[in-house]
């Protein structure tokens, strides 16, 4: 558990900091627009399905056996997975 005045303190550090200017993406061009949702979103999830997929799977391994929706979720996950690596790779 954190203790409060740790949490306060970073909150107030961060608060200080620059904030990152917004991109208007209607105004930006295809090209970088293109990169940026390459670069952020689909390396994201390129990074975290993976991930999720170890998760669902320990979930599973722990609990299945008294949740049997646990199980559904999975291959809903695994299908999620296919479909998404399918699509990233165009």
């Amino acid at each position: 558990n954190l203790e409060i005045d740790t949490v306060l303190a970073a909150l107030a550090v961060a608060s200080q900091g620059t904030a990152p200017i917004a991109t208007d993406w209607a105004q930006a061009s295809l090209a970088i627009l293109i990169r940026h949702i390459i670069s952020t979103h689909h390396a994201y999830v390129t990074h975290e399905l993976p991930r999720l997929a170890i998760l669902a799977q320990k979930v599973v391994n722990r609990h299945g056996d008294t949740q049997a929706h646990l199980l559904t979720i999975q291959i809903k996950i695994t299908h999620l997975d296919e479909e998404l690596t399918s699509h990233l790779a165009k």
